[in-house]
């Protein structure tokens, strides 16, 4: 079992749903040259991470752009760049998530409900693959998850900053050029429907860069207020 201790955020294109739990934060909002996006806060816990029933792997491609898909084309030392301009906007310190903090946030955080993918058990209500969709989608098109995050399954793969290891370490030995590659996560428009299930994971040379990939941001806690309590 790994614990994951940070926070982690949505993709700077998504915003909350207009339903809403009691017990979840309310989102903390950046606005960057008059662009606004939420960051969700997911509280450390713990989990069983790792693959499930069915996990596979597929190649998959995009050529679409649209201001309300996701950001793609971009490879792991663009998105370095990218941040680094953003905290220098905003003061602040975002970063990709770890692999941990992915799946933790995409099984929905301590609000988990055990669902096989990000959001529910039926992958055309809650993620974009090869069974429902032609190309890229506008995000916000399929179910959030139970922390309010939207298209953490389907659609285009995240990176993550983790460098890509075998779970168990005894065989990292043979791993050889693999080690070089950071984690992808999340699935794809055109994978299939297996490939978007929180467990699922992939790799990629971080120089590289596809019309099927993209991100989404992290913010560790520190940078969120604690919202006060309120007496019943």
């Amino acid at each position: 079992m790994k614990k994951t201790p940070l926070f982690l955020g949505l993709i700077f294109m998504a915003a909350l749903p207009s339903f809403a739990q009691d017990s979840i934060p309310a989102p903390t909002s950046c606005r960057v040259n008059g662009v606004t996006f939420n960051m969700v806060r997911v509280e450390k816990g713990e989990f069983w991470m790792g693959a499930q029933h069915k996990d596979t792997a597929d190649i998959n491609y995009d050529r679409k752009k649209c201001p309300k898909r996701p950001v793609t084309n971009v490879n792991y030392f663009e998105v370095q760049e990218f941040i680094r301009i953003l905290d220098s906007l905003t003061g602040l310190d975002f970063r990709l998530p770890t692999e941990e903090e992915w799946e933790f946030a995409a099984r929905g955080g301590n609000h988990s409900r055990g669902y096989v993918y990000s959001g529910g058990n039926e992958s055309k209500k809650v993620a974009w693959h090869n069974g429902n969709a032609r190309n890229i989608r506008k995000v916000k098109k399929r179910k959030a998850n139970e922390l309010g995050i939207y298209d953490m399954s389907g659609n285009v793969w995240e990176w993550c900053s983790t460098t890509y290891r075998f779970y168990d370490k005894e065989r990292n030995a043979h791993l050889g050029k693999d080690g070089e590659m950071h984690v992808i996560r999340g699935g794809a428009w055109q994978l299939p429907e297996s490939s978007c299930r929180v467990a699922w994971r992939g790799k990629r040379l971080p120089e590289l860069q596809n019309s099927f990939g993209g991100f989404r941001l992290c913010l560790d806690a520190k940078y969120v207020k604690e919202e006060p309590e309120t007496k019943p």
